[in-house]
């Protein structure tokens, strides 16, 4: 009877130490916020924080070597997209740097696969 006491006296304390049992405080965090699957371009998801971006910050990257835009209040980096687009080149191209919603709209409305190719370049929100 003593072994078992003793051994489940260990067991108990070794669980409260981990922070896997009992109720009230037992010193244990709340798990972290879940984070926004960020694409990467290529059709699959890394996991970061989600990102907030301002037109200023899109503008910098306004060339092939690093080309963001800004589309429905949401932000892409569509560098890798460039030499892939089926317009060709010169279709990203003038959106690098600049909001494209009216160019995107005006060419994809209501298509599917571009919208849900240019859902895998996002890469935050657009603030202000």
């Amino acid at each position: 009877m003593k072994r078992f006491l003793a051994t489940s006296s260990a067991c108990l304390l070794a669980l409260t130490l981990a922070g896997c049992g009992g109720s009230g405080d037992s010193g244990s965090q709340a798990p972290a916020p879940a984070e926004a699957p960020t694409p990467t371009g290529d059709g699959s998801a890394a996991t970061t924080a989600a990102q907030t971006y301002t037109m200023a910050d899109v503008q910098q990257h306004n060339s092939s070597d690093s080309c963001w835009t800004a589309i429905n209040n949401e932000v892409y980096d569509v560098t890798s997209w460039i030499s892939q687009h089926p317009g060709g080149p010169d279709r990203i191209e003038g959106l690098c740097g600049k909001d494209g919603t009216s160019n995107f709209e005006g060419q994809h409305s209501g298509d599917s696969n571009p919208q849900s190719r240019l859902a895998s370049f996002k890469i935050g929100e657009l603030s202000g």
